[in-house]
């Protein structure tokens, strides 16, 4: 900046926004996409409180039966795989496809 001069000048006003538009354009994409694993993480998360709740029901009563839930948009489904009813499975589905987990020995 010019000693006798008030303000900014054209060009050094420039300059600065064009650094902050490449800071910007650096940490925009790497802010979506955190926010992105954020969300699924989270889904994961209410997925398996999801399956202990059910387990735990199960074991309380010893009745293995089938539920849903729909928390946040995403449908969560608990069933009972195998052979004799061993392996419990959560079904996420929302959006962009379904994903499940399951529970082994």
């Amino acid at each position: 900046m010019f000693r006798n001069s008030k303000g900014f000048s054209l060009p050094e006003s420039l300059v600065a926004f064009s650094c902050f538009m490449v800071m910007l354009a650096f940490s925009l994409p790497l802010c979506i996409r955190m926010i992105t694993t954020l969300e699924e993480k989270q889904q994961r998360v209410e997925a398996l409180k999801f399956l202990q709740e059910g387990i735990e029901y199960t074991v309380v009563t010893g009745d293995y039966r089938n539920s849903t839930r729909v928390y946040k948009g995403v449908l969560y489904t608990l069933s009972w795989k195998g052979n004799d009813l061993t392996t419990p499975c959560v079904t996420l589905e929302k959006e962009g496809g379904t994903d499940e987990i399951c529970v082994s020995e």
